[in-house]
């Protein structure tokens, strides 16, 4: 919430928001372990107005957000355009591609993987950062790039590295396909438990109004091409960029 709307929003405000907003086809009652007729019950005594609610298309612009601050580390996020959940074989193209491209160590203190970690990390050397691809899906759009944390005096060279692969729109058959077992993997450790398959469901049914097993969703992950891949990577990279950063920012580039 911005600084300027703090003591001036009232309790009519928010009910107005939340009346016009949380209507009931946005709302998604799920359950684990739970009678249907006990959840269908509970789901009719929810005060939700009926209707879809304010609804506008999502568009994408670029720019930056900076925030300076005092010390040695810088942490900065950098994304062009991605892919909306209602679009699932595009949303999945860009999943893979985050996995392929590098999605963080899968162990503390492991190494970075695919082309993107790789270059940052050649461009950092042996210091210590942090580095992960970004990938966030909303309803009709979605953000795609990568964040990364390091010394001031390096993080440059790591956006960079980053950057370059992002901006190259490129990505090798065997990563795509390291990319598709990784996020396989995600898919099926998003139903190990009650508690994950419940979250699972809910987002599922709140998105795209149906919910698929895990079964359905590696079967689409597998019917993902390369080509599918390709078109992704060279969506992400040929956009104006986004870039987010806080902390040293004395060698971090503006998005122009």
């Amino acid at each position: 919430m911005p600084k300027f709307h703090i003591g001036s929003l009232s309790s009519e405000t928010l009910l107005h928001y939340v009346a016009n907003n949380c209507t009931a086809s946005r709302c998604a009652v799920v359950g684990v372990g739970v009678e249907h007729d006990a959840l269908v019950g509970f789901a009719r005594s929810l005060p939700l107005k009926s209707g879809d609610g304010k609804s506008d298309a999502s568009t994408y612009h670029g720019g930056d957000a900076r925030k300076d601050t005092p010390g040695n580390y810088t942490h900065v996020a950098v994304a062009g355009p991605g892919a909306g959940v209602s679009n699932q074989k595009e949303a999945l193209a860009f999943s893979v591609l985050q996995y392929a491209m590098g999605a963080g160590t899968f162990t503390k203190r492991g190494n970075v993987n695919g082309a993107m970690g790789q270059a940052v990390h050649a461009a950092v050397g042996e210091g210590n950062f942090a580095f992960a691809t970004l990938n966030a899906s909303y309803l009709d759009a979605g953000l795609f790039g990568f964040v990364v944390s390091a010394d001031a005096q390096k993080v440059g060279k790591a956006i960079s590295a980053a950057t370059k692969v992002l901006k190259s729109g490129s990505v090798s058959e065997n990563d795509v396909n390291r990319g598709k077992a990784l996020l396989k993997r995600a898919v099926l450790e998003a139903y190990g438990t009650d508690k994950d398959v419940l979250t699972e469901m809910g987002v599922q049914a709140c998105l795209t109004k149906q919910v698929q097993s895990a079964d359905a969703l590696v079967s689409a992950i597998d019917s993902v091409s390369a080509q599918d891949v390709q078109a992704a990577a060279k969506k992400a990279g040929s956009s104006n960029l986004s870039v987010g950063a806080v902390g040293n920012l004395s060698h971090v580039p503006y998005a122009s």
